[in-house]
């Protein structure tokens, strides 16, 4: 059913049929309140003309034959049928007047002012001229009956005083509806023509509402179509059943080749499995999805960084149907980012922390230790011989020995420890905490510490030349070479230069007592 249809029913149901009723009960009532008026005006009227034609009617003394009965003169019955005649012109409501009387088993008609006179009808009848056997009974009252001719009719009977005649006007019923009809049909038509208006007027809002409705789509649409971001809508299995074009130049697919997918269909399999677990939640709950980063599969293989937003959408009923969101591209941003997060805490040259991050990382070390009881270690590293290369090789056969440095330093260590840079040829290693006692710690830094020498004293090719450095190595063991960053990383430092002076390549423990 059409939207313009459902509201006319809407405002048929709600107000149109409520007028009817109201109407049609007023209409009823009015019709019911003259009809008892009406009952009432004809009751009292045969009660008057039953009493005149008593009074005017002349009897014989006594019947030849001994009859009991009186039997009025033919004069009598001509100046009944006067005052009929005289009542029937005056009358505006067009009644017919009858007299009556038994005769023989039948009901025999001795004055009226029809024309003609009816024919005698058999007192045995139960449905022919009910009212006027009434009269005959000696009862008085208003019926609606069927008379003499099989006519139903609106009728007022009663018996003539002093006499064994019955006195009945009546009227068609159909006469006597007439008035309710009319009002029944101005009803209608009214009804009719306020519905007709009614009608139009809605027909004429829902024109604007839908002139409306499609300047709104048309600009959604537009906004849709011109947006930046991709735009979609999947269903209630996170099934994409609408993507904008947009989608074509984020992840390179056509948005028809999108219809049919899901999100995890996009993305490699690591993000798959960890992004489809929080889909499954957000789905299952109706949350609503705010800026949450995946990455995703372009067509051409290369990933792409999406920050995802949307809302559940419901059928009218309250069933749940999907979802309806916008994927902004946000890859340059995380570039840039990480970008900016490198230059922060990372060195440019060599790729690991510089000493800013070293810093933050190892005040973080220190109150762990301290909280946990456990021992971490600084590492202070001082290249020997980089000076001479760097100055009879040039800066940059130099900048490439410091990045074999760190990646040697990174393969000595393990991938939970830090490397970082923290001066030209300085180079700091934080290692994280062990639940060792203190000498079987400091022992086992010992074998870390001979594989890190041996590891830097290897020789160094670069573009067919061979160059060899050594390394002189402080150590502060944490908490004992100190209990803040600053500290520890002077103690580390000190221990350094004194490795240097004992005559290098080799590593000397920060120990408080000396």
């Amino acid at each position: 059913m059409q939207s313009s249809e459902r509201n006319l029913v809407f405002l048929f149901i709600k107000i149109v049929m409520p007028i009817i009723i109201v109407l049609l009960m007023g209409s009823m009532y009015l019709f019911e309140q003259a009809s008892s008026e009406k009952k009432d005006f004809m009751l009292e009227k045969v009660i008057t003309l039953s009493k005149i034609i008593s009074s005017m009617t002349i009897y014989e003394k006594e019947h030849p034959f001994g009859d009991a009965s009186y039997i009025p003169q033919e004069a009598t019955l001509q100046q009944i049928k006067i005052a009929f005649q005289n009542f029937k012109t005056i009358d505006k409501i067009k009644f017919e007047y009858l007299v009556a009387k038994k005769s023989a088993g039948m009901i025999d008609f001795i004055a009226f002012s029809s024309e003609s006179k009816p024919k005698s009808v058999p007192l045995s009848s139960e449905q022919l001229a009910v009212p006027m056997k009434r009269a005959l009974e000696g009862l008085s009252g208003v019926a609606i009956e069927y008379d003499y001719n099989k006519n139903k009719v609106f009728s007022a009977y009663t018996p003539i005083e002093n006499s064994s005649w019955g006195l009945v006007i009546k009227q068609p019923y159909s006469l006597h509806i007439a008035p309710f009809k009319h009002v029944t049909y101005i009803t209608l038509l009214s009804i009719f023509m306020v519905t007709i208006i009614l009608f139009y007027i809605l027909k004429f809002y829902e024109y604007k509402k839908n002139e409306l409705l499609k300047i709104s789509d048309e600009r959604f649409k537009h906004l849709v179509e011109n947006t930046k971001d991709w735009v979609w809508e999947v269903d209630k299995d996170g099934f994409y059943t609408y993507s904008n074009d947009q989608v074509e130049k984020i992840l390179g697919y056509r948005a028809k080749e999108i219809l049919g997918k899901t999100p995890m269909d996009l993305m490699e399999e690591h993000e798959k499995v960890k992004m489809g677990k929080m889909f499954f939640s957000l789905f299952k709950n109706h949350t609503s999805i705010i800026n949450i980063e995946n990455i995703n599969l372009h067509k051409n293989g290369q990933r792409v960084v999406l920050l995802t937003s949307g809302t559940a959408f419901f059928s009218m009923n309250g069933k749940f149907m999907g979802y309806r969101g916008i994927d902004k591209d946000i890859t340059d941003r995380k570039i840039k980012e990480e970008e900016i997060t490198q230059l922060a805490y990372f060195d440019t040259l060599t790729g690991v922390a510089n000493r800013r991050s070293i810093s933050l990382k190892l005040e973080k070390e220190i109150r762990e230790s301290i909280k946990n009881q456990t021992n971490s270690a600084l590492i202070f590293l001082d290249l020997d011989g980089f000076k001479i290369i760097n100055d009879s090789l040039g800066h940059d056969h130099g900048d490439i020995v410091l990045q074999i440095v760190a990646k040697r330093l990174k393969e000595s260590i393990r991938i939970c420890d830090e490397v970082g840079r923290v001066g030209g040829d300085e180079f700091v290693l934080l290692l994280h905490a062990q639940e060792k006692e203190y000498e079987l710690y400091k022992k086992d830094l010992l074998h870390l510490i001979d594989r890190i020498i041996k590891s830097i004293n290897e020789p160094l090719e670069i573009d067919g030349n061979i160059s060899y450095v050594g390394a002189s190595l402080g150590v502060a063991i944490i908490p004992k070479g100190g209990i803040s960053a600053q500290e520890v990383m002077k103690n580390a430092d000190s221990a350094m230069y004194k490795a240097k002076n004992r005559g290098k390549n080799c590593a000397i423990f920060y120990d408080s007592t000396i």
